[in-house]
């Protein structure tokens, strides 16, 4: 192709004909700047494409992961709310200490307010310069927004776990009130699990414990109501994104 175009060139400037010469040679300038622009919007399109389907890809997990940061969390709401239920029957006096002694295991349920940090990892990435989706501001901001609620709990899981092991453990330690969190070993050591509960069914400071360790669940538990409506909210924001 380019010989044919070069015999072009020869003939004319033989032939003297600068005018048609310069005329072609105008062309042939206007057709390679053509080549040229579809060229690049060839690759623009296939680079455009690519990022698309990495876009995609990255909405996929990270859907995946907040639906089971969400299962999980649901799990942990349905944990902490029975704890809450039977703690707060123990503060209002609607617990006897023979109900207690048939359930050892209570007295861990009562004081318990352990909680598991929450790790979103492909998350967290997409929310730095290192983000894969692109053009998608309302999923952006929908995670930013879990970020706040999910910085939130992780603090109150921490000061939760703190004050178990603050508070909690050595009120347990100084009146040699062995807790028993496996139910496989409470069935094997009931007795001294009953005794335990005997010590301290009706003393004060116990019972400041627990309240304290019930106000921790409850706060715990409105974070993670909001934050699975959040994450919700996300779920279905991001499959609307996936379907077009």
């Amino acid at each position: 192709m380019i010989k044919f175009f070069r015999k072009i060139r020869q003939k004319l400037l033989s032939e003297n004909k600068f005018s048609k010469y310069l005329i072609y040679a105008i062309g042939e300038i206007i057709l390679v700047v053509i080549g040229i622009l579809i060229a690049l919007g060839i690759n623009n399109w296939s680079e455009e494409n690519k990022n698309l389907a990495i876009s995609d890809d990255t909405l996929q997990l990270l859907q995946t992961e907040i639906k089971e940061t969400k299962s999980r969390l649901e799990k942990e709401l349905e944990s902490t709310k029975n704890a809450q239920n039977i703690s707060n029957k123990y503060i209002r006096g609607k617990y006897k200490i023979d109900s207690l002694k048939n359930n050892p295991f209570l007295i861990y349920i009562i004081t318990n307010t352990g909680s598991n940090k929450i790790d979103l990892p492909i998350l967290e990435r997409e929310l730095t310069s290192e983000g894969l989706i692109n053009g998608e501001e309302d999923v952006i901001t929908s995670l930013r927004k879990i970020k706040k609620y999910k910085t939130y709990y992780n603090e109150s899981s921490e000061i939760s776990r703190e004050y178990w092991h603050n508070q909690v453990r050595p009120y347990f330690i100084k009146h040699k009130v062995i807790v028993y969190t496996n139910r496989d070993i409470l069935e094997n050591e009931k007795t001294k699990a009953i005794t335990a509960i005997e010590k301290i069914f009706r003393d004060e400071e116990f019972r400041n414990i627990s309240s304290f360790a019930n106000s921790i669940n409850t706060a715990l538990s409105e974070n993670v109501i909001q934050l699975l409506e959040l994450l919700d909210i996300t779920i279905k924001l991001i499959e609307e994104k996936l379907i077009k």
